[in-house]
């Protein structure tokens, strides 16, 4: 069973994990990433604290959600008290490439559950979108926009 950057949004992990033991086989395998803390991925802090200047009394808080999953001393005894054993967590970085930053602006605004907050509190979206470009080509280039990206790979066995 995989499951590709998805763990991280579901409101009740324990019972997520309970199921993905219940569907294995013995000895089956469970592989899934979860993004890195957002320090190890700027284009995840830039997103966040960029959007959050447009709303500083009340900023957006999507963006922790991707990134605040990654703690190997939550991951590991969530994995146990599931019913998995053989537990491997492997740190992978990687490069981010987008043909420009304005492409990956536009992405991480209106790509994700994020403009649903924005539009929700009337916000138009092209205003954030270019300063969230602005901000990622200082920090990436503009065009092409790179970054790196880290992630964990984690691989887990069903036990008995």
């Amino acid at each position: 069973m995989t499951c590709q950057f998805g763990l991280m949004f579901v409101p009740d992990k324990p019972a997520a994990f309970r199921e993905a033991r219940r569907v294995l086989l013995q000895g089956g395998l469970f592989v899934f990433n979860v993004w890195g803390r957002m320090k190890d991925n700027a284009f995840g802090r830039i997103a966040y604290e960029t959007i959050g200047g447009f709303f500083p009394a009340n900023p957006p808080t999507f963006y922790q959600v991707p990134f605040g999953f990654c703690d190997p001393d939550v991951l590991r005894p969530l994995l146990a008290g599931n019913g998995f054993d053989r537990v491997e967590l492997d740190w992978v970085t990687l490069e981010a490439r987008s043909p420009s930053a304005k492409s990956f602006a536009t992405g991480l605004v209106e790509g994700n559950p994020v403009s649903l907050d924005l539009q929700g509190r009337g916000a138009r979206l092209e205003p954030i979108i270019d300063a969230v470009a602005a901000a990622l080509a200082r920090a990436g280039g503009d065009a092409p926009f790179t970054s790196p990206i880290r992630a964990l790979v984690v691989t887990a066995r069903a036990s008995a």
